[in-house]
């Protein structure tokens, strides 16, 4: 299943991680992009497109 999740800040990059663990495509958008650089040090990957 393909879940896009809108807000990628501590309830919805958690409610991610445990979708991803059980198998699910998710997709996490969130408006900031200070959050990436700590995410990526704890085992998350991303392709990114940053708009301003």
């Amino acid at each position: 299943m393909k879940i896009t999740i809108i807000g990628a800040g501590a309830i919805g990059g958690l409610a991610g991680a445990y979708m991803s663990r059980a198998g699910h495509d998710v997709l996490l958008v969130d408006r900031w992009a200070s959050m990436w650089p700590r995410s990526m040090t704890r085992g998350c990957s991303s392709t990114a497109c940053a708009a301003r």
